[in-house]
């Protein structure tokens, strides 16, 4: 639960602190200020926490021409009925002074700046309405005075709401949002009292409540309350009947005191986590949206940039000329967003006082023009495809609504019936479409901007999702600094595939238009000027800084995947070209397979140092078959792992591997594979992927960049071809282990005389079984054996059977994590011949080998020779197991001579030095 806390004199909203309740009297004290005396004595009788006013002034509310409204079969124009609900001035002293007397708060809601500068004196905290959530500017106006600050969010989406919190954030950080419906009454199903939870994830760092508008008075505030909400505001009034658009669902003092009665047995049950019952109906799904209801009242009272005097063509738009007004009537109107873009333009008309201004209104109209239809050759239907919670196009605009140079957005769709469905997401988004010919895209793109009075033209071609509005700007300020007629990123392309940007004069787009005969410019529309480049005044725009190499654009299945997995990994629809660089520089993938038959050594290996690469700040994903749940296993450890389809043989498997990484976009592929039959590295570098291979047979079949053999068997590194460009790094000090056994190789080992402790461990998933035959070997109650049970082992239930009946002590421990502090703890180990071979040389520790596949017997082997081990070979009996044990026992010498031997092989920093290696391949390949 958000334990996010504002304090108010003696109160505090948030943490664990009781729901804050404001009796809501708006403007339902009709003008009388014994009503309004009254109306406060019912909230502090009832056990309301606040009580709260609005005060605006009319003029800075609706312009006089916004038309008229329609009250009790009575027509009055907006202004004048407005005008008749401001709060009185001098009121405002006397009602703080008797809400002080009364120990409720005084505040109020303040819809101009105007006003909020007035109520400054008299408040301790702002309310904004929902009908102020576009109207930035005062957003910033009240955040600045740096008390908290309360806004609704009714007839609003998700994407505003944000907005609105990131805007009053950037000065103050003392914020509650009130989920709320635009409906006056709301009825109960439209409720949605779960979007509070929506809210609550969104913002963690506001107090989150609800601002109820239905009839009812205890079914929603208690629903909400439950759900989470901190704060609930409710309309009151003396009387339902009394006249005013705001009585009639307003609750009256009796209902007041039943609310909050019913509010506070609902946190009784919270405290003591009885089970509270919700009408279903008020739930609703956890998604913000404008719903229908809301949208008439969205039209009529959301904000819209107004001339606030007569404005002649080609005077300057000021502060002191133009203004920002609920819309009334008006069915048009630059939003509030605007209002510091166009300060500083001329009027292209003259602009009548008292009405919304359009961009078209206003001189050098900047206008992207998206070029958009679902016929694609490659992807068909593109545009509309979703990645997260929007489609394509609704990303680029979504995007290109971040620049602070562009003034409009436009599609630019063709007539084709198909594309019926792009016409309808733009009238949705309310954004400008224009419609034209299929193929004459050129003319299509002219015609547009001609309607729209384009002076300066963006051209966005819509597979471009990740398109980005710092490059858009830098693009446009460089084109009007260098008064060119053509600036683009594709001249001398230095920037990503997928960022590009053109933008162009209209009169350059009228002067091609005129002259391109050909279909092929026509239908690309600035092919003619890369092909004339002296008959125009040309910009270059280049980066030093970004990578070309990187393709973002999506013109195939497999971009669409990359792009949806950028999306998942940044959690947002605003991150832009250079974040993008910085992660996929960095982004590694690690191909291996492990299983409980085959051993999960391989696997081990490489989650050791995918966790080293981790620490260094790259982004590491496997590629994996789905054998046994391994790849499960890797997810628990916080890894992304792509699971390769079943059922393929190797070619298949690994065709299916190279467009993993081609969507994958990895810049470093770390292979680990025991057995490959062909060479397929020649396709991965196509793909510009470095090849990094951990080898240990040396029989593999590729042509890396680096070959990482660890084996100690140096007949294994004499199979190379060593007149490639691969870099090799051969022998143990490669080997791969936790970084425990580094620190373990340091510590003086003492190897005493006596055997009492021994260590048995055979793997992660002891293939062959071979565990039961060396406890019974080991059945001696002189000794305490440690069993360690691999993650993948199957015969647990038979192990603890037989150490039920043992005479020995025996412990078993599962899944443990420091591998070093057992073997160092250990006189004797007995371990199967893979990965374990290293651990036991770097920690010193003596051991009996047991084998359990045919390529561990040459490892043990190789390991012997240099006297660290005794090797019983392949699955040895329990015989010999226990005769090579008790003679082991029994010779201290040799077992100390053993651990020196190990610690010479091994010395537990080979990860290190191949995530160093790592390091260094994706350094190079930055520069």
């Amino acid at each position: 639960m958000n334990q996010k806390i504002i304090k108010i004199k003696n109160r505090q909203i948030g943490g664990g602190s009781p729901c804050f309740i404001i009796a809501e009297v708006g403007i339902n004290h009709n003008g009388s200020f014994k009503n309004a005396l009254k109306l406060i004595d019912a909230a502090k009788e009832s056990g309301c926490d606040a009580v709260k006013f609005q005060v605006f002034k009319a003029e800075n509310m609706y312009s006089k021409k916004a038309g008229n409204i329609e009250f009790n079969k009575l027509v009055y124009p907006i202004y004048n009925r407005v005008k008749e609900f401001e709060l009185p001035p001098e009121w405002v002293p006397e009602l703080k002074e008797y809400c002080r007397k009364k120990d409720i708060i005084f505040f109020s809601s303040v819809c101009d700046e105007e006003s909020a500068d007035f109520m400054d004196k008299y408040i301790d905290i702002f309310k904004l309405t929902s009908y102020s959530i576009t109207h930035l500017p005062l957003q910033e106006h009240i955040a600045k005075k740096g008390k908290a600050v309360i806004f609704s969010t009714g007839g609003a989406n998700l994407d505003e709401v944000k907005r609105a919190y990131n805007n009053i954030s950037g000065y103050n950080k003392k914020i509650a949002i009130l989920q709320c419906i635009a409906k006056y009454p709301c009825p109960l199903e439209y409720a949605n009292v779960n979007v509070i939870k929506k809210l609550q994830r969104t913002f963690p760092e506001a107090i989150i409540g609800y601002s109820d508008h239905t009839a009812d008075p205890v079914k929603v505030p208690s629903a909400a309350t439950a759900v989470g909400a901190k704060i609930i505001e409710k309309h009151i009034t003396l009387n339902k009947n009394m006249p005013g658009p705001d009585h009639s669902f307003a609750l009256e003092p009796h209902e007041l005191k039943k609310m909050v009665n019913a509010i506070r047995a609902t946190e009784e049950k919270i405290r003591g986590r009885k089970r509270i019952r919700i009408d279903r109906i008020l739930l609703g799904k956890e998604e913000k949206k404008t719903e229908k209801i809301e949208t008439y009242l969205r039209n009529f009272a959301f904000r819209a940039i107004f001339a606030g005097k007569n404005i002649k063509k080609g005077e300057e738009l000021t502060k002191e000329n133009i203004c920002i007004l609920r819309k009334g009537k008006f069915k048009y109107g630059l939003e509030p967003e605007y209002y510091d873009k166009i300060i500083g333009k001329k009027a292209l008309r003259d602009l009548e006082e008292g009405k919304p201004i359009r961009l078209d209104g206003i001189k050098k109209n900047t206008v992207a023009i998206i070029q958009a239809r679902l016929n694609s050759e490659r992807l068909n239907k593109k545009v509309l495809m979703d990645i997260g919670n929007k489609s394509i196009l609704e990303l680029i605009i979504h995007r290109l609504k971040k620049s602070k140079k562009i003034d409009n957005i436009i599609i630019a769709t063709s007539t084709n019936k198909e594309n019926d469905r792009i016409a309808s997401l733009a009238e949705k988004l309310k954004i400008d479409c224009f419609r034209g010919s299929e193929e004459d895209v050129l003319e299509r793109i002219f015609n547009a901007a001609k309607k729209f009075k384009a002076d300066i033209v963006v051209r966005i071609t819509a597979d471009e999702p990740l398109i980005d509005p710092k490059i858009v700007d830098r693009a446009i300020s460089g084109h009007i600094e260098k008064k060119s007629e053509y600036t683009s990123t594709t001249i001398k392309r230095t920037f990503p595939k997928g960022v590009d940007v053109e933008v162009l004069n209209f009169n350059c787009l009228k002067k091609l238009n005129s002259i391109v005969k050909t279909k092929y410019g026509r239908e690309h529309v600035t092919s003619y000027i890369h092909n004339n480049k002296g008959k125009f005044r040309i910009n270059s725009l280049e980066t030093k800084k970004l990578k070309r190499r990187y393709i973002l654009t999506v013109d195939e299945i497999h971009d669409l995947k990359f792009i949806k997995e950028l999306f998942d990994h940044f959690r947002s629809d605003d991150f832009y070209t250079e974040e993008i660089i910085k992660f996929l520089d960095r982004r590694i993938s690690i191909r291996v397979d492990g299983s409980n038959k085959g051993g999960l050594g391989h696997v081990y290996r490489c989650l050791a140092l995918a966790k080293e690469l981790r620490k260094e700040g790259f982004d590491i994903q496997f590629i994996m078959q789905d054998l046994d749940d391994v790849p499960e296993k890797i997810k628990e450890e916080g890894f992304d792992v792509v699971k390769i389809k079943k059922g393929l043989n190797e070619r298949e498997r690994e065709e299916e591997f190279i467009e993993i990484l081609r969507i994958k976009r990895t810049r470093l592929v770390i292979i680990d594979l025991l057995k490959i039959d062909y060479d397929f590295s020649d396709k991965i570098k196509e793909l510009g992927i470095k090849i990094v291979s951990l080898d240990i047979l040396g029989k593999m079949r590729l042509n890396p960049d680096v070959i990482i053999n660890r084996s100690i068997i140096e007949e294994r590194h004499k199979n190379y071809n060593f007149n490639l460009c691969t870099k090799f790094y051969l022998g143990p000090r490669y080997e791969i282990l936790d970084g425990d056994f580094g620190n373990a190789h340091r510590i003086k080992r003492k190897i005493h005389k006596k055997v009492r402790n021994v260590l048995l461990t055979l793997g992660g998933s002891d293939p062959k079984n071979l565990s039961p035959r060396v406890i019974e070997a080991l059945d001696n109650p002189g000794l305490n054996i440690n069993v360690i049970i691999g993650p993948a082992y199957k015969n647990t239930k038979q192990i603890e059977d037989m150490l039920e009946k043992s005479k020995g002590s025996f412990k078993v421990f599962y899944n443990i994590k420091n591998m070093a502090r057992f073997m160092l703890g250990s006189d004797i180990a007995i371990t199967a011949g893979g990965k374990t071979l290293y651990e036991l040389a770097a920690t010193g520790t003596p051991a009996l080998i047991c084998c359990e596949v045919p390529h561990q017997v040459e490892n043990a082997g190789a390991f012997e020779k240099r006297g660290s081990v005794i090797n019983l070979g392949l699955y040895p009996s329990r015989k010999k197991i226990r005769e090579m044990f008790v003679q082991l026992s029994k010779n201290h010498r040799k077992r100390a001579l053993m651990s020196k031997a190990g610690k010479k092989i091994v010395d537990g920093m080979g990860l290190k030095r191949v995530a160093d290696i790592i390091k260094e391949e994706m350094l190079q390949m930055k520069l």
